[in-house]
């Protein structure tokens, strides 16, 4: 339930980013992340996901940091619609 919840979250999430867009009222929130954090959160929120399918996520990643400047939120809902779509 948890799982769909999540997923309905996402696409209302996604539909409001597009009004935004289409309204020109779509902004970005920049800032200075470890993109390697970023990862193993979303890879931890999608590991129940993929065990019910009995399918892994495997992340090989630099032990160094990757700092990006961006707007994190959207650089996690590209990864999660990638992750998302990948499960399927």
């Amino acid at each position: 339930m948890q799982r769909s919840a999540r997923r309905l979250d996402v696409l209302t999430d996604d539909f409001l980013d597009l009004s935004k867009i289409d309204a020109n009222r779509f902004v970005f929130t920049w800032a200075e992340f470890d993109l390697n954090d970023l990862l193993n959160e979303l890879v931890g929120e999608f590991a129940p996901m993929t065990q019910d399918k009995n399918q892994k996520i495997i992340l090989e990643r630099s032990e160094n940091q990757i700092i990006l400047c961006a707007d994190r939120t959207r650089v996690a809902q590209v990864v999660s619609n990638v992750l998302c779509n990948a499960t399927k």
